[in-house]
């Protein structure tokens, strides 16, 4: 018994809906399309939910950051020197690295990851969590 409660608490009464509709099935109640059905409506709703639960955290997240950002002038600085150092290295490897290949001829050497994580990082910086979410 608290074994399906806790089950019941982690799938988010996933589990309860799919092993209601099986045992149905196992009982001829319903079709194994009918079992197949409500199991996908089953998973479809689930990941709505957590899909959900998501967008709400980060939004929550992003909230909580702009009102520490507002508070605090120290990290209002540290974020405006962190954002343009960013844009700087992603400014230079646009135009400073392909100025720099026209005046000489030489390529110039590739950053490898760092100039994925300076896009991450920014992008992470003016609240990427809402808008990967698609959720305000």
């Amino acid at each position: 018994m608290i074994l399906k409660l806790i089950i019941s608490l982690i799938s988010g009464g996933l589990l309860d809906k799919v092993l209601e509709a099986y045992q149905l099935h196992q009982q001829g109640k319903i079709s194994k399309a009918e079992f197949e059905s409500r199991a996908q409506v089953s998973l479809q709703e689930n990941a709505a939910r957590i899909e959900q639960a998501w967008a709400q955290a980060a939004s929550e997240t992003a909230k909580a950051t702009q009102d520490t950002l507002k508070a605090s002038p120290i990290l209002q600085r540290a974020w405006a020197a962190v954002l343009f150092l960013q844009v700087a290295v992603l400014t230079f490897y646009q135009i400073g690295a392909s100025a720099f290949q026209v005046i000489t001829g030489a390529e110039w050497p590739h950053p490898g990851i760092s100039l994925e994580w300076a896009y991450l990082l920014v992008a992470a910086m003016i609240g990427a969590g809402p808008l990967v979410m698609r959720r305000p």
